[in-house]
């Protein structure tokens, strides 16, 4: 029989005793095997990947995109074919030489949309040098292919963003212009502009950011290609798309 106070000294030590957490198992080096959430092991076992940062890009409705494997540049020799590459869904182009990216296949009436922005050097802070960044949208392009061809030009120059022009011998196109509306619509160099171009039988109307800047009346061309014009600064075009008219 224990004697009552060597009882009472092994009770409090089976008492203690379980008061104690488990030991957790561990596997070879003594690290802590935790086991793995049924969530993260179907996930792993399904091949999931996190969820992209940003919503991809969704065309609305009516409207498809114009991919980059849909168009070609003009020339096709020497450097050129390295002016205009695809990165993500954006087009960049170096700006030089002097080319252009067309799409392979000709578009009538209908509404196109696209964003741009320059990548102007930060060296240059000069209002008039950043203002005279340049670039543009050649709607109706007619062969031959030349520098530049036959069409109308929907201006991305920053000081002109959204006035009418021909090209290559094309008649022009009379057209309302609203300078202030542009001053107050358009975003500074090195911003993305939003650009909608609405043409019907041949009457071009431009919009920068939602507001119209320019409404032609209709002309001699009314279908043809669609080009973007590299004219000497770098710059972005992204999510170029067309919904024809109904």
């Amino acid at each position: 029989m224990l004697h009552g106070s060597r009882a009472l000294r092994l009770l409090l030590v089976t008492l203690i005793a379980g008061c104690q957490p488990a030991a957790e198992p561990t596997g070879t080096g003594g690290q802590s095997l935790t086991p793995t959430t049924p969530t993260a092991v179907s996930a792993a076992a399904n091949g999931d990947q996190p969820a992209p940062a940003t919503t991809p890009f969704v065309s609305e409705a009516g409207f498809q995109l114009i991919t980059f494997d849909q168009m070609a540049v003009f020339p096709t020799d020497g450097s050129a074919a390295q002016t205009w590459t695809a990165e993500g869904d954006e087009f960049l182009c170096t700006g030089k030489p002097k080319c252009y990216l067309h799409t392979k296949t000709p578009y009538g009436d209908g509404t196109l949309r696209f964003d741009y922005k320059f990548e102007p050097d930060p060296k240059i802070t000069d209002p008039a040098k950043l203002a005279g960044h340049n670039t543009g949208v050649l709607l109706f392009i007619q062969e031959p292919h030349a520098v530049w061809p036959k069409s109308i030009e929907v201006q991305g120059k920053h000081s002109e963003m959204g006035q009418l022009r021909p090209n290559g011998g094309a008649v022009a196109v009379e057209f309302q212009d609203s300078p202030e509306v542009r001053e107050s619509a358009r975003n500074p160099v090195g911003e993305w502009n939003s650009v909608e171009i609405v043409t019907k039988a041949g009457a071009i109307t431009a919009s920068i950011n939602g507001q119209i800047v320019a409404v032609g009346q209709p002309g001699e061309l009314t279908s043809g290609l669609i080009g973007l014009q590299a004219e000497g600064h770098r710059l972005r075009y992204r999510h170029l798309r067309f919904a024809p008219a109904q």
